[in-house]
C-alpha cells in the first residue's frame, strides 16, 4: 500500500535534530526572529484579539516583555493571566514578580 501524504514538523531549533531524520525534508523554513517593532505589533495583535486586552496594555506588555524578560510572545501571554486588572502598574508588578 502507498499513501499520499505529506508530513510536517516544527520546532525552534533544528540543532539537535539527527541528521539522517533532517535529510528527510525537502523543504526547511528559517524565520529571522522579530525585531522590536514586529514584536510588540505581533503583541498587541495576539493579546487584543485572544486574552481581550486594550491594545495600550497590549503594547506596554510586549515593550515590558521585551526590555525585562525575553522575545516570546507566550512569555507575554503569560503577563496577561496574572493580570488582577489591565492598567501598566499591574503588568509592571507581574514583570517585577518575573524577574525574580
Amino acid at each position: 500500500m502507498r499513501l499520499d501524504l505529506n508530513v510536517f514538523a516544527a520546532g525552534n531549533t533544528n540543532e539537535i535534530i539527527p541528521p539522517e531524520l533532517l535529510s528527510r525534508f525537502d523543504t526547511k523554513l528559517y524565520f529571522p526572529p522579530y525585531c522590536f517593532r514586529e514584536f510588540v505589533s505581533v503583541c498587541r495583535g495576539y493579546l487584543s484579539r485572544y486574552e481581550n486586552v486594550p491594545e495600550d496594555i497590549a503594547d506596554y506588555i510586549g515593550v515590558q516583555t521585551w526590555q525585562h524578560l525575553d522575545k516570546d510572545v507566550r512569555t507575554a501571554r503569560g503577563i496577561v493571566r496574572r493580570l488582577r486588572e489591565s492598567s501598566t502598574n499591574d503588568v509592571d508588578r507581574v514583570v517585577g514578580f518575573l524577574r525574580k
